[in-house]
């Protein structure tokens, strides 16, 4: 029923802590308001992982719901957009928004095509964000790690 979010530690400490917690700080909210904020963005997070057939219509454009975010972790590269959290303003704004009303992706998912390591290589999996697409084999971040 729920699709889990896997997420890289760097993006937990830098989109958490510097793009969300700490500018509402400096924006001069209470802890309390900012706990409240975390709190309904996390349910957001989760509702938009639920893995049912939740037809939003014309709502797809503004929010960022599971028939929405299913695009994102679509197995086809051309799908595998939508990175906003909440709104997808920004990715139709930078021209990373995919919808295809009443359609699912047909797969989710890494392709096996793409070449990646498994999830086991916690090392490797943890470097991919640094590899340079394309230039570098999966054996040359492997042992830049290994130094």
């Amino acid at each position: 029923m729920l699709m889990h979010a896997v997420s890289h530690p760097f993006n937990a400490v830098l989109v958490q802590a510097f793009a969300i917690i700490l500018p509402i700080w400096l924006m001069g909210y209470s802890p309390d308001t900012v706990l409240i904020f975390l709190v309904i963005n996390a349910v957001h997070g989760i509702i938009s992982h639920f893995n049912v057939d939740l037809r939003l219509g014309w709502a797809n454009y503004i929010f960022v719901g599971p028939e929405v975010h299913r695009y994102h972790h679509s197995a086809d590269v051309n799908e595998a957009k939508n990175y906003g959290a909440t709104l997808t303003l920004w990715d139709q704004i930078f021209g990373t928004f995919v919808f295809h009303p009443g359609l699912a992706p047909q797969d989710l998912g890494v392709s096996p095509d793409a070449n990646l390591p498994p999830y086991q290589q916690i090392p490797s999996v943890m470097a991919l964000p640094f590899r340079r697409s394309g230039q570098e084999s999966l054996e040359q971040v492997d042992h830049v790690l290994e130094k």
